[in-house]
């Protein structure tokens, strides 16, 4: 089974709003910096924010909709809205500034200020929004970037109104690393990954496949280090193929776990309960008989590769050999030498609770 690219998701499909770009610029030399976040991952509000600075506002990252977002007095914003839900100067404002009026999102230019109360921003403003969408836009391009969250940074140039000139550097800033002590984790197995009804492969690839979609995937995280080296001729799969409108965000759902990759819980009914258990959490992916040979198939692959498989968010297509990939997860998993058991019978209303699901 090798998914072939299709149309690429627009960015907010391969962003996660936990996802901070490092962004300096400098206009007519006067070098600013600042920490940009793609909006709409969430399908909430899609959009750019830009914050002063290399800290997001305090409590930014506890954020729950439905409370105002908390945020810093100069941060710059332009939001993506439908038409009906913007009030009518809102809309006009646009259309005066040459939007197109069957556009099916409207762009809304924002400032914060001390009080955190939004206004019409200046014109510096408006060209610093200009150059950080000018900066995203070409990283984003880049393809995959998760692959390297350390790479090189992208630079560019913008030619802004009055005569003034830009500059930019912006990466990806690396994932915060947490010091880990001995000791095991419990942590409860979600339900709200995968909604009833989606498909769920037990499938394999080639090596080769494998190193194809690095590059075609929209959302990569590599091989931890130190694992052991590939071997044997297929590498187990796992693949995630949720509804159209779910899978930029079930990708970046998986990203968010850190996944360590899927472990089996034998339930006292004999049945396979498999988890996909990360760093920041777990859920439950799927059920099926114990004896099932496709479980069999996907054990036997695992112990040739010593743990090695991959979890993949694709297109549905993805499972006829075509069709986008939008998360690609290069995981490592031992095989226990010891079943796991659960108690219970597979109720969402208790998920199983999975132990040592981090890392000693």
């Amino acid at each position: 089974m090798v998914p072939r690219v299709g149309q690429c998701p627009p960015p907010e499909g391969r962003w996660h709003d936990t996802d901070l770009l490092a962004l300096e610029m400098a206009i007519d030399s006067d070098c600013r910096r600042y920490t940009a976040v793609v909006m709409g991952n969430a399908g909430i509000q899609r959009g750019l924010a830009v914050y002063p600075g290399e800290q997001l506002p305090v409590g930014l990252e506890d954020w729950v909709p439905g409370r105002p977002p908390p945020t810093s007095s100069g941060a710059l914003a332009l939001t993506l809205d439908p038409p009906v839900d913007l009030p009518p100067d809102l809309r006009a404002k646009a259309l005066r500034y040459g939007w197109p009026p069957e556009a099916e999102l409207v762009p809304v230019a924002l400032r914060f200020g001390p009080d955190g109360e939004g206004g019409d921003p200046s014109d510096s403003e408006v060209q610093t929004l200009v150059v950080a969408m000018a900066a995203v836009t070409v990283h984003d391009a880049r393809g995959p970037l998760l692959v390297h969250p350390t790479a090189d940074p992208s630079t560019g140039a913008v030619s802004l109104a009055g005569g003034r000139k830009a500059t930019f550097s912006i990466t990806l800033e690396p994932p915060a690393v947490h010091p880990e002590g001995p000791g095991f984790r419990f942590q409860m197995a979600g339900f709200d990954l995968v909604p009833q009804g989606t498909s769920l492969v037990l499938g394999h690839l080639s090596w080769s496949a494998v190193a194809a979609l690095r590059t075609a995937t929209q959302i990569y995280r590599p091989f931890p280090a130190g694992v052991p080296a590939p071997s044997g001729p297929e590498v187990p799969l796992v693949a995630i193929l949720p509804g159209p409108e779910r899978r930029a965000m079930t990708a970046a759902k998986v990203a968010e776990l850190d996944p360590y990759g899927i472990i089996s819980v034998t339930s006292d009914d004999n049945r396979e309960i498999l988890v996909l258990a990360g760093a920041n959490g777990a859920q439950v992916l799927m059920d099926l008989p114990a004896n099932s040979p496709g479980l069999a198939d996907y054990r036997r692959r695992l112990r040739t590769t010593k743990g090695l498989h991959v979890i993949m968010v694709a297109d549905e297509a993805a499972n006829r050999g075509e069709g986008p990939v939008y998360g690609f997860f290069e995981c490592h998993q031992p095989p226990p030498r010891t079943k796991r058991r659960y108690g219970g019978k597979g109720s969402k209303a208790n998920g199983p609770t999975v132990g040592g699901a981090g890392k000693p």
